[in-house]
């Protein structure tokens, strides 16, 4: 499923990159049904405002009842080890780099995402520090 976001501190608003064919339904106040998908919610929402299909999209406008700007969409996940097991002697190695970084971005602190944020912008993509000191030089 592929859907984006953007929001206001009233409403957020939640774009599907093709035409739904059934109305999506709140199933409850942290939950929407958009055909075979269900959204969790990132905090409640009061109601389907507004749906509005277009020719290769539908949007989908909720109002939300705490007037606040949402960090994401879902819940973040509780994420287990086991998923990171990172096997080093696999053959797919860039399949293993990204679930290490992806790992260490989520994982770590606000100075850590900040650095290598600011690593990966300042080389243009060609290189990603997880050194903070090194990067404020």
């Amino acid at each position: 499923m592929k859907i984006s976001f953007y929001e206001t501190k009233e409403r957020i608003i939640l774009t599907k990159y093709i035409k739904v064919k059934e109305e999506p339904y709140k199933i409850n106040d942290r939950k929407i049904k958009i055909e075979d998908d269900t959204i969790d919610l990132y905090k409640e929402i009061i109601e389907i405002e507004k749906i509005i299909k277009y020719k290769h999209k539908t949007e989908i406008i909720l109002l939300k009842k705490v007037k606040e700007f949402w960090r994401c969409i879902t819940q973040r996940d509780t994420y287990s080890y086991r998923k990171y097991e990172f096997d080093l002697e696999s053959n797919d190695k860039l399949d293993t780099l990204e679930k290490m970084m992806y790992y260490l971005y989520e994982n770590g602190n606000n100075s850590v995402k900040r650095s290598m944020n600011q690593s990966f912008y300042e080389s243009k993509g060609t290189v990603l520090s997880l050194n903070y000191n090194k990067n404020n030089k």
